[in-house]
């Protein structure tokens, strides 16, 4: 049994790559700017000049900027990237070209790039600083990867949800620029980026301009009183400042196409023009019917008013065409037909998430929140907020659901009883569902207000807690309603579930898991089988993350058996999740992977858009692909699986940055590590808004990792593990507790731990590295090789040969995946399976991985090496089991004889002396066995109480071997 020399890899470093001119851009440049004192002309001329006097090239300077190269020119300007040497940084600098000329227009332009810079807007792309230079005014924006929406569209061809989400969040940052005063003129697929982060901005200002410049007409007084904000003021760009049309002409409104003076509307127009487009394949009047279907009737009839002629028909700002836009799963924009009493009921029910309920009126629905209001207090509202801090968003999550847990009580309700287009029995399975999930609520509430609760145990209960949207769905008619006294033990059980789940510490894991699988029984007595699926998930989650996938298999065979009968989308969603996660990282089966997924993605189809189970099946689906080493297909199932979580609702935060974490792993491997830092950043920023913010003065996680790993190096324990765990809660802090790095810390307070023989703690640091690094790409992530070989080589001194076999092999698989043939990582890969097979009675196979193993290991190591005497010994293991006890000498000698010279691995020497006994016993050398024997026990004695099984059997040797010497 063998740990890898080293399995403490070093820290993941950051890392840049350059992209091409396209994708760092974050402008959009079409056709050329001619000209002879273009700055293109100027740059080549100095090249030439260079080259031809052997000089080295001075590169053009423009203020404090250092050009490189132009990225792209179109009729407004050019687009360089340049360095900024002041702050160390590399920028997107446009220079632009006047429509007019003169002093006046050059210093409108400085000052409407001046307003852009103050605007900052997660969808807007970030705009730094304004100037002149030699004639031409100047924009620093950010450099940043991605693609236009039109490349994007183009080439991944996603579905018309994600597209729409896009141009929702494009149409965001589209108000921020109307509020901040400015008018874009020249919206349209190539000036929106989706960058590699997933987000998406609003680029290209080429033709800003201010809204209400001197001397320009004014709204009237009806147009401003309709204004619901008064900073996104619709006034008008003049007819002489506009001198002629300025914009693209195929999506300009009809009064930009004219040269005539245009307001906000104009961009919202474009806007529409754009979203028509991205949704169907063609522009509005290009379109056919059979494409123009696919809108559907609500955003057909939105973007038609968008598209009006007249701006006046148009509407009266951005913020009303994006709520009428946006999808209404999960903000339920009422329909007129509903009546006043749906609209009072939806009053009640947020009433009760702010104060006492008012008296009962006439309106049959205006106490469907009540029962929120009972268990969500203002006073459990303050006292939770107070307990978990200002950068906690628990509570935030908390009032989002409970607000659409209000909307979904009362639709159900008006549509019996002030539409009277469904049954009452419909209300009641309506509200049995609605009922579960106050349940769930309740048992989330019961983890939070646990003194001393953390985050991440916080965020682990939130994972049960479903969406109420999904309880107006049709296959809630299917439900059977309980009765008082199973919806009492349902609610006790679903609380000690969600206890039970997010415990922290991996030392009294077996005592939870007890507990759960109690939960199951008591569930299955008692006739509530959604819960018993349920707690069998949680079952299976904490088998897997235990490391106990035959436990993981058992659990979810029975989830499936109870999920299958009952018709319920949401619990055999996550049942296919979970097994095809079983599949995958217990054996990396990856056709049994594909198959479970092609069943997540059938029992997924009758959920909601919004249903984070469609994310989950997603995010599957890219692990699976990347796996099988699709990266391109994987990186578009993350995207969907990010995209999807975002709609979801903030309780899906959470697993969102899961999400963003395994797309930033799929960038890195692509080479994009600038794209990866940034997903990454985001992903921990979601994560941080549960565990806290960074501790003030504390050093870098970073650093602190170093030095711990530098210290365990030179054997300097105590320091080590001073620092590592330092290291580890400032690396959570700082990048959430998912990070690669928060993986790396545990490995080397495992590897610690392995020093001072603390198996149970080497084996909690050992799993918790694991778990992270499974989810940040998948069962072949590279590092796992370290985890993996760890975890198996503690199974194997507990004589747990069966687990430590399936661990090793799982390391040799990532091995395979990732390492040289003729290294030494994959010799030692094949020498540690073939000593677990050995202890297995698998001979014949053990024996031919070992001599593989051997021959690698010499070739790579030399002959006098600690691996090499391992193999030595495996082998000589393997004689010894096949009756070949004087070869098995040899062999188990020349180990012994290295390990003795080297002295680095007491276990390994002390396991090598205990076969010899065991080989020079069968040969007949009593005296010597009993020798040798004497020396073995004293090592493992010095080996502390977990060896007491060797010390055993040595002791039992000896005393036979005595025995016999009395005997002669």
């Amino acid at each position: 049994m063998h740990r890898e020399s080293s399995s403490t890899p070093p820290a993941a470093q950051s890392g840049t790559a350059e992209g091409s001119a396209a994708e760092w851009s974050g402008v959009s440049v079409d056709g050329e700017l001619p000209g002879p004192d273009s700055l293109a002309v100027e740059v080549a001329r100095e090249r030439v000049r260079a080259r031809l006097l052997g000089e080295v090239e001075r590169r053009k300077r423009v203020d404090r900027f250092s050009l490189e190269r132009e990225l792209g020119a179109g009729g407004m300007g050019t687009v360089w990237s340049a360095f900024d040497e002041r702050l160390d940084r590399r920028v997107a600098l446009k220079f632009m070209r006047a429509e007019g000329s003169g002093a006046e227009d050059e210093q409108r332009m400085v000052d409407e790039a001046k307003s852009l810079a103050k605007l900052s807007h997660p969808n807007v792309i970030p705009v730094y600083d304004v100037g002149r230079s030699e004639g031409r005014v100047w924009i620093a924006m950010e450099l940043v990867p991605g693609r236009t929406l039109r490349r994007w569209v183009a080439e991944e061809q996603p579905p018309r949800q994600a597209i729409l989400a896009a141009w929702l969040d494009a149409g965001r940052g589209l108000a921020a620029v109307h509020a901040a005063g400015l008018i874009h003129r020249d919206i349209k697929p190539d000036n929106v980026m989706i960058g590699a982060d997933g987000r998406v901005r609003l680029i290209d200002f080429g033709l800003v301009r201010r809204a209400g410049s001197r001397g320009d007409e004014a709204l009237s007084t009806a147009e401003r009183v309709a204004a619901p904000r008064p900073s996104a003021t619709m006034a008008k760009t003049s007819p002489s400042a506009a001198r002629g049309f300025a914009g693209t002409p195929a999506y300009a409104a009809p009064e930009q196409l004219a040269g005539e003076a245009v307001d906000v509307r104009a961009d919202q127009y474009a806007y529409c023009v754009s979203v028509w487009e991205g949704l169907c394949g063609a522009r509005p009047r290009h379109s056919s019917a059979e494409q123009e279907r696919a809108l559907g009737r609500r955003i057909r009839r939105v973007l038609a008013k968008g598209l009006a002629a007249r701006p006046d028909e148009r509407f009266v700002d951005m913020d009303a065409l994006l709520d009428a836009l946006a999808p209404h799963r999960r903000t339920w924009v009422l329909s007129s037909a509903l009546g006043v009493g749906l609209i009072g009921a939806l009053a009640a029910g947020f009433a009760g998430l702010l104060g006492p309920t008012p008296a009962a009126s006439a309106d049959p629905c205006a106490d469907s929140g009540r029962a929120l209001a009972r268990l969500w207090t203002p006073a459990r509202r303050e006292q939770l907020a107070a307990a978990l801090g200002e950068r906690s968003t628990v509570v935030e999550t908390i009032d989002d659901w409970g607000a659409r847990w209000s909307e979904v009580a009362a639709q159900a309700c008006a549509e019996v009883h002030v539409e009277h287009a469904r049954s009452e029995d419909s209300l009641d399975r309506r509200r049995a569902c609605l009922d579960d999930r106050l349940g769930e609520l309740e048992a989330v509430l019961g983890v939070a207000e646990t003194p001393g609760a953390q985050g991440v145990a916080i965020t682990r209960a939130l994972a049960l807690l479903d969406g109420p949207e999904g309880c107006l769905d049709p296959w809630v008619f299917r439900r059977p309603v309980i009765d008082a006294q199973q919806r009492a033990l349902a609610d006790s059980l679903q609380a000690q579930l969600a206890a039970a789940w997010a415990g922290q510490g991996l030392a009294e894991v077996d005592a939870r898991r007890r507990q759960v699988a109690d939960i199951v029984e008591a569930a299955r007595g008692g006739g509530l089988g959604g819960l018993e699926v349920r707690a069998a998930l949680v079952a299976c989650w904490m088998a897997v993350a235990a490391g106990d996938f035959a436990g993981g298999r058992r659990w979810i065979g029975e989830a499936l058996d109870r999920a299958e009968g009952r018709g319920d989308p949401e619990l055999l969603a996550r049942s296919w999740n979970a097994f095809g996660i079983v599949a995958l990282e217990d054996a990396i089966d990856l056709e049994l992977a594909r198959w479970a997924g092609s069943r997540e993605a059938a029992s997924v189809e009758p959920l909601g858009e919004g249903d984070p189970r469609r994310a989950e099946a997603a995010r599957q689906r890219a692990r699976v692909l990347a796996a099988a080493g699709d990266f391109d297909a994987a990186e578009r199932e993350a995207r969907v699986a990010v995209a999807g979580y975002q709609k979801a609702g903030p309780e899906s935060a959470w697993s969102r940055a899961a999400a963003l974490r395994t797309l930033a792993e799929l960038q890195g491997r692509r080479g994009h590590e600038r794209e990866a830092i940034a997903l990454q950043a985001e992903a921990s920023a979601l994560e941080q808004d549960w565990v806290g913010a960074n501790a003030a003065g504390e050093a870098r996680g970073e650093a602190l990792l170093a030095d711990g790993l530098n210290a365990l190096d030179v054997g300097a324990l105590d320091e080590a593990e001073d620092s590592l765990e330092r290291a580890l809660v400032q690396l959570e802090r700082e990048f959430g507790p998912r990070g690669r790095n928060v993986a790396m810390a545990h490995i080397g307070l495992g590897t610690l731990a392995d020093a001072r023989g603390e198996l149970e703690r080497e084996a909690a640091h050992y799993r918790e590295a694991d778990g992270i690094l499974r989810q940040l790409s998948g069962p072949l992530d590279f590092d796992r090789y370290y985890t993996l070989t760890a975890l198996g080589t503690l199974d194997f001194r507990l004589g747990r040969f069966d687990a430590a076999a399936a661990s090793y092999e799982r390391a040799l698989r990532v091995a395979e995946a990732h390492m040289p043939a003729e290294g030494a990582e994959l010799a030692t890969a094949r020498m540690n399976l073939g000593e677990a097979l050995l202890e297995l009675g698998a001979h014949r196979e053990a024996e031919r991985l070992l001599l593989a193993a051997l021959d690698g290991l010499r070739a790579s190591l030399g002959p006098r090496n600690d691996s090499v005497a391992i193999a030595y010994k495996g082998l000589g293991a393997a004689r010894l089991a096949v009756g070949d006890a004087e070869a098995a000498r040899g062999l188990l000698e020349r180990s012994l004889d290295i390990h003795l010279e080297l002295g680095v691995n007491l276990v390994e020497q002390a396991e090598t002396r205990r076969l010899l006994v065991e080989s020079l016993v069968a040969v007949g050398e009593g005296r010597e066995a009993a020798a040798q024997a004497r020396v073995a026990i004293a090592e493992f004695e010095a080996l502390g109480s977990d060896w007491g099984h060797r010390v055993k059997f040595l002791r039992e040797t000896l005393e036979t071997t005595d025995n016999d010497q009395k005997k002669e």
